[in-house]
């Protein structure tokens, strides 16, 4: 008996841990103004993945306040990193010279970086959440234009970056690249020529405040928007 006892016991403790296991991650508190998609970059996982965690939830009418759960899954921004790594080579946007440094050059320094829109710094480039964000999330007015940071050639236009949304890449001199991501509209070509402060596109449109992910590659390497933007 005393064997059969332990035995049901410790089928039991096994059901929990598993249970237990199944159900890690962690509440998140909605701030005001705050969007699915926000809380999704700040979690490094994918709108989708929150919808299935909180499947009694309407993420479109989310308000300060609320808890939603956020699962413990595997991140996707090694993934999101790899295919922007991808996308330019894919696009031809890789420079042929066998050597480039990563750091920024004297030329790179002096060249004049506008800020795409001069808003809030949601979330500031470093480390995040246990996890390298390789640029700087603005916020902005739903809808509102998203300006080129630096004359350039656009590129590459799409959504297939996962984490990224409606992306705009545009290619600069000394092999410098600026990415617009989580745009909720592209009002450029793939190839066209692009003035500074000329329109890429639009903010997502939000009940309230609405935010985009910019940032600055030398080559393929992310670098500091900070330290560029005038």
């Amino acid at each position: 008996m005393p064997l059969r006892i332990c035995t049901i016991y410790q089928v039991l403790m096994c059901l929990l841990l598993v249970g237990c296991h199944a159900k890690q991650g962690q509440f998140h508190l909605v701030k005001k103004g705050q969007t699915t998609t926000q809380i999704a970059h700040v979690h490094d996982i994918s709108v989708e993945d929150i919808q299935k965690a909180n499947p009694q939830r309407n993420l479109n009418r989310i308000y300060a306040g609320q808890r939603l759960w956020i699962p413990s899954i595997k991140k996707v921004s090694q993934q999101s990193e790899a295919k922007v790594k991808r996308v330019l080579d894919a696009h031809n946007v890789r420079p042929t010279a066998s050597k480039i440094p990563s750091k920024p050059s004297v030329t790179t320094q002096k060249l004049h970086f506008q800020w795409p829109y001069k808003g809030r710094i949601l979330v500031a480039f470093g480390k995040e959440n246990l996890k390298m964000h390789n640029g700087i999330d603005i916020e902005l007015p739903s809808e509102h234009a998203i300006v080129a940071s630096q004359k350039g050639k656009v590129a590459y236009i799409g959504s297939e970056i996962e984490g990224y949304g409606k992306t705009v890449i545009l290619q600069h001199d000394d092999y410098l690249f600026t990415i617009y991501a989580y745009l909720g509209a592209i009002n450029v070509s793939k190839g066209q020529m692009i003035a500074q402060g000329q329109a890429v596109g639009h903010a997502q449109k939000q009940t309230g405040q609405s935010f985009f992910h910019f940032e600055i590659r030398k080559v393929k390497t992310a670098l500091d928007p900070l330290q560029f933007l005038k």
